[in-house]
């Protein structure tokens, strides 16, 4: 009878020894996943935030390179003006000389 109540009380503890550790590995399993979906979310974040600068960059060069080029148009206006104004008199003489030659004038 010792022996049964021994065998017994041996069984009820392997059982709330199973039951134990059975929770134990859902408590896990739990914090495992609870655990995954904090990692997924914290990596989706920091994607997002890594593609909003890399957006920002890009938006940043484009706007530089479009200030770059608007100011070498810029440049370039004003040296086309500075070679207008430079040629004209030029322009002029040279239409003088042929309208001279041409109609007969003092170099006729």
């Amino acid at each position: 009878m010792i022996e049964a109540k021994a065998i017994q009380r041996i069984r009820h503890a392997e059982i709330k020894a199973q039951k134990t550790l059975d929770e134990c590995e859902m408590q896990c399993a739990r914090k495992l996943e609870c655990a995954e979906k904090s990692c997924m979310r914290r990596i989706e974040t920091e994607t997002e935030w890594a593609k909003k600068r890399a957006l920002k960059v890009v938006e940043h060069a484009k706007k530089a390179a479009l200030d770059e080029r608007a100011e070498r148009l810029d440049v370039c206006r004003k040296d086309i003006l500075k070679m207008k104004k430079s040629c004209a008199p030029k322009k002029k003489k040279a239409i003088r000389h042929i309208l001279d030659v041409v109609c007969g004038g003092r170099d006729a």
